[in-house]
């Protein structure tokens, strides 16, 4: 679990969230739980391990494990957790061996305001206490962040490959997906890499959903733009393993 702190607002009190005292903590808890920065994760899968991308206000969740440090049912933990996510304070992204928690703007609320921690930092140094730091922010990477242009990339995602599925809504989580993509590799941080990308993608006969439908399905598996830009898939595509 992350060290440091995490921020709760005054107006928290007011919220439909505080007037239940078991909401109130699991909401809490997952708080306390979010990633306080980018990194992967290594979990036990049924077919061995797999490396997990997370971002801030993200977390690897299990319902069990969830229920033992909540001391709640799994079933209480399964229902508030779904009701958090209708009252449009977290989402939940959901793979086949397991689940990520994605606390909605916590670029928004939980970013630390420089200003405002120095002049904290300062009064508590003044009163004789040390500085509060937390030593895995100096071991982080330093990523180049630029203005990712959403709507320009799915515009070409739209033009490039119409016979994939529309995107309808960008979704925050969808919106922190590209952002992260975009983050993390100074290659990608330009349209004509991601005009590139999906002419790649538009050569593959099972990305496009041309390929015989596997078992069990009446159809064949078709990419849409979500699925492109999950963390695995990403990598996956770009080195060429479905065509």
């Amino acid at each position: 679990m992350n060290g440091g702190y995490v921020r709760v607002y005054r107006k928290t009190i007011d919220s439909q969230v505080f007037q239940n005292e078991g909401l109130l903590k699991v909401w809490l808890w997952c708080l306390l739980r979010a990633n306080h920065k980018e990194q992967w994760v290594s979990i036990t899968t049924g077919r061995g391990t797999t490396e997990v991308h997370l971002l801030p206000g993200q977390f690897i969740f299990g319902r069990k494990t969830a229920a033992k440090e909540l001391k709640m049912k799994p079933s209480t933990v399964r229902n508030r957790i779904q009701k958090l996510k209708n009252m449009r304070n977290l989402d939940i992204q959901t793979d086949t061996h397991y689940s990520i928690i994605i606390v909605l703007n916590w670029d928004t609320y939980q970013v630390p305001n420089k200003k405002e921690d120095r002049q904290e930092d300062n009064q508590r140094t003044g009163k004789g206490q040390p500085k509060d730091t937390d030593k895995n922010d100096k071991n982080d990477k330093k990523i180049i962040h630029t203005s990712v242009p959403h709507q320009k990339i799915i515009d070409l995602y739209h033009a490039i490959l119409p016979e994939l599925p529309e995107v309808i809504k960008w979704t925050p989580a969808r919106k922190a997906m590209l952002k992260a993509r975009w983050d993390e590799d100074k290659e990608v941080q330009n349209l004509k890499w991601w005009e590139g990308y999906f002419k790649h993608v538009s050569q593959s006969k099972f990305l496009m959903g041309k390929s015989r439908p596997p078992a069990g399905r009446e159809v064949p598996f078709q990419a849409d733009l979500e699925w492109l830009i999950r963390p695995s898939n990403f990598v996956k595509v770009r080195e060429g393993k479905y065509h």
